[in-house]
C-alpha cells in the first residue's frame, strides 16, 4: 500500500504476512529484499517487526535462517519418504510411464486398459526383432494414436520411442532409481511384459543380437511351420502376380536348395493340412484316457520346471554371497575408481538377483493351472481340423505347434505331407492303447510307395 501524500509521496510499502512468505531461502530473501529496496520500496511484515539497528537485522537474519533450515529439512524428509516408498515397491518419482495410470492407493500404478495392450505389443515386437530401429518403433506407436493424460494424440520420434524401451524394467514389474541409489527390485504394480521380454529388450539396447523376427500372416498360417523336404528349412508364403489377379503360394527360398522357389498353391497345402489333422484326431475312447496321460506329461514338465527353479534358487544364493563379498571389498577400497567399479558390479548382481526372483515367482502357481489347461487341450484334440479352419492366426499356430511341435514336411512331387512327428501327448495316448485301433484312418499321412 502507499502512504498518504503528506507523509511521503514517493514511498511504497510492500507488505508480507510473514518472513517465510517472502522467501525461505537465505540468499533469495536478501536478493528480493535488495531489489525491492533499490526500487524505492520498504518491506514490512504483519507478524514480525524488525528495527533498523544491528539487533533488528540480527533477529531478522535468525528468523530467515531458521526458515531456510526448515525448508531444507522438509526437502530431506520428503526425499527420505519417497525413497522409502520406492524401496517398498511403489513408484512415486516423476512421470507415469505410458500404459499405466494412477490408482487409488498412493504410489501404486495400474495398467491403463486403453493403452497397455499397445505398449505390450510394441515392447514384445521390439524384443523379438520386428522393429529394426527406433524410428520403426516410433512409426508403429504413431499409427496407434495414443492419447496423453489431456486426451491429445502423442507424437513419437526415435528418441521418445527409445525412452519407452528404457522403462522396460517398469513394464516388467520392477522399480529402481539409480540416481538415488535404489537398486532394481520387485514392484507392487502389475507387470504387462514378462522377464524374458525384458531380458531381450535390454540385450538389444546393449547391441547384442537376438533371434530374427519371423513375420506372421493370417493368409499364410503355415509359414515357418511347414518345412522343405530337401533342405529341411521353413518355407515362406507370398502372393505372386498374374495377368488378372494375384496367386498365393508357399515356397522354399533357401539359396542352393534344389526345391528353391518351387511354388505350392496355398489352398492345396491348406486342404492337405486339414486332412492331416483329421487323420490324427483321437477317438472318443482315447480321449477318455487322455486325462491320465496328460497328467503324467504335466507332472513331468512340472518336475523339469522345478529343476529350473532350483537352479535359479542356487544362482540367487550365489549372487547374495557375491554381493556380500563385494560390499566388504567396497568398505576396504580406497581409490575412487575402484569403489565405482565395485558399486557397478554390486548393481549388476542385484539386478540379476531381482530378475531371477521374479522368474521364480512367475512360475509359482503353474501347477495349479492343470484343470484349465487340460480343458483347453481336450477341446483342441476333439476336433483340431474344424477348429483350425475357423480360428484366427494365433489359434492356428497354437494347434500347429501343439500337434506338430517339430513342424511338418510337404513333398513337392507327391503333393502331400510326410508322416509327421507327433507331440509327446499323442504318442503317449497311442502307447496307452497298445495299438492304433482307436485312431482315425491314417491315409494321407504320407505318400503311397506302391
Amino acid at each position: 500500500y502507499q502512504k498518504s501524500h503528506k507523509e511521503n509521496p514517493r514511498e511504497l510499502i510492500v507488505l508480507f504476512y510473514d518472513v517465510a512468505r517472502l522467501s525461505r531461502d537465505m540468499q533469495g530473501y536478501h536478493g528480493i529484499k535488495s531489489k525491492l529496496t533499490s526500487l524505492g520500496c520498504r518491506i514490512e511484515f504483519v507478524t514480525q517487526k524488525f528495527g533498523d539497528d544491528s539487533t533488528g537485522r540480527f533477529m531478522e537474519n535468525i528468523i530467515v535462517a531458521f526458515g531456510d533450515m526448515e525448508r531444507q529439512k522438509n526437502s530431506e524428509r520428503t526425499r527420505d519418504k519417497m525413497k522409502a516408498r520406492v524401496e517398498a515397491g511403489y513408484w512415486v518419482y516423476g512421470q507415469i510411464p505410458i500404459g499405466y495410470q494412477s490408482s487409488k492407493l498412493r504410489g501404486l500404478k495400474e495398467p491403463n486398459p486403453n493403452t497397455k495392450n499397445i505398449i505390450k505389443r510394441a515392447l514384445e515386437s521390439y524384443a523379438h526383432g520386428k522393429f529394426k530401429n527406433f524410428s520403426e518403433l516410433a512409426q508403429f506407436l504413431n499409427e496407434q494414436k495414443i492419447p496423453n493424460h489431456k486426451g491429445h494424440i502423442q507424437n513419437f520420434d526415435g528418441e521418445r520411442a527409445k525412452n519407452i524401451l528404457r522403462w522396460a524394467w517398469f513394464y516388467a514389474g520392477f522399480v529402481e532409481c539409480k540416481k538415488n541409489n535404489i537398486s532394481r527390485r520387485k514392484g507392487k504394480h502389475e507387470a504387462i511384459i514378462t522377464t524374458e521380454t525384458l531380458e531381450l529388450i535390454e540385450k538389444r539396447l546393449r547391441g547384442e543380437k537376438v533371434s530374427p523376427y519371423r513375420k506372421n500372416s493370417a493368409k499364410f498360417p503355415l509359414r515357418g511351420d511347414v518345412l522343405c523336404p530337401l533342405c529341411m528349412r521353413p518355407m515362406t508364403g507370398a502372393y505372386c502376380g498374374g495377368k488378372t489377379q494375384k496367386y498365393a503360394y508357399y515356397y522354399c527360398r533357401t539359396k542352393g536348395c534344389a526345391g528353391c522357389n518351387k511354388n505350392i498353391p496355398r489352398d492345396d497345402m491348406h486342404a492337405k493340412f486339414v486332412e492331416l489333422l483329421k487323420s490324427i484326431t483321437p477317438s472318443k475312447r482315447m480321449l477318455e484316457k487322455a486325462g491320465v496321460v496328460f497328467s503324467d506329461v504335466w507332472n513331468e514338465e512340472w518336475s523339469s520346471l522345478q529343476g529350473q527353479r532350483h537352479s535359479w534358487g542356487i544362482e540367487i544364493e550365489q549372487l547374495e554371497t557375491k554381493i556380500k563379498t563385494l560390499v566388504n571389498e567396497l568398505v576396504e577400497a580406497k581409490h575412487k575408481a575402484v569403489k565405482q567399479a565395485i558399486q557397478n558390479n554390486i548393481q549388476e548382481c542385484s539386478e540379476r538377483q531381482e530378475l531371477l526372483k521374479a522368474k521364480v515367482q512367475e512360475y509359482t502357481h503353474v501347477k495349479n493351472d492343470f484343470d484349465s489347461v487340460f480343458e483347453k487341450v481336450i477341446f483342441l484334440l476333439k476336433n483340431p481340423a474344424c477348429i483350425w479352419k475357423k480360428s484366427d492366426l494365433g489359434m492356428k499356430q497354437t494347434i500347429q505347434r501343439l500337434v506338430f511341435p517339430n513342424g511338418v514336411i510337404y513333398e513337392h512331387i507327391e503333393k502331400n505331407f510326410r508322416k509327421p512327428e507327433k507331440a509327446l501327448l499323442f504318442t503317449l495316448i497311442e502307447d496307452s492303447e497298445g495299438d492304433l485301433a482307436g485312431m482315425a484312418r491314417s491315409e494321407g499321412f504320407e505318400p503311397s510307395t506302391s
